[in-house]
């Protein structure tokens, strides 16, 4: 019987000195934050898109309701969506083409025709004439 009591009262002794040594003993003192068997994530950076080059003729689609930016790099197009101030404050800088077109709607049939009514409406408030624009259509059939 004095040996359960010594063998309990060794135990009760493993356990108190566990809790006080962070990181040792079974699992019920303070821990460090990461003793090196947890693993960690690295903050990862969102990605940054490049900034936008003036282009001499702003091609803008028009896909439901969002204005998307035709921006090729490397010789490869993307589309990158843009508000409309920035569509029309693009078109307002552009130098145009031989034409004098600054820009090109590419109106697709998933188009929101009330996007498109405001983005024309906002090239003419900023002063683009209607033969500064060509609009594209798909077949809508």
């Amino acid at each position: 019987m004095a040996a359960a009591g010594i063998v309990a009262g060794l135990i009760a002794l493993g356990v108190w000195l566990a809790g006080l040594l962070p990181g040792l003993g079974i699992g019920l003192g303070k821990t460090a934050a990461n003793d090196g068997n947890q693993k960690t994530t690295p903050k990862v950076e969102p990605k940054k898109e490049p900034p936008i080059q003036q282009p001499d003729v702003v091609e803008v689609r028009v896909d439901g309701k969002r204005l998307l930016l035709k921006d090729v790099r490397d010789g490869k197009p993307t589309y990158r969506p843009l508000p409309l101030r920035d569509v029309v404050e693009l078109a307002r800088k552009a130098p145009g083409n031989a034409r004098g077109v600054k820009v090109r709607i590419d109106v697709i049939v998933t188009a929101d025709l009330d996007t498109l009514d405001r983005l024309k409406s906002a090239l003419a408030q900023a002063g683009l004439k209607r033969d500064q624009i060509d609009e594209l259509k798909e077949d809508f059939r």
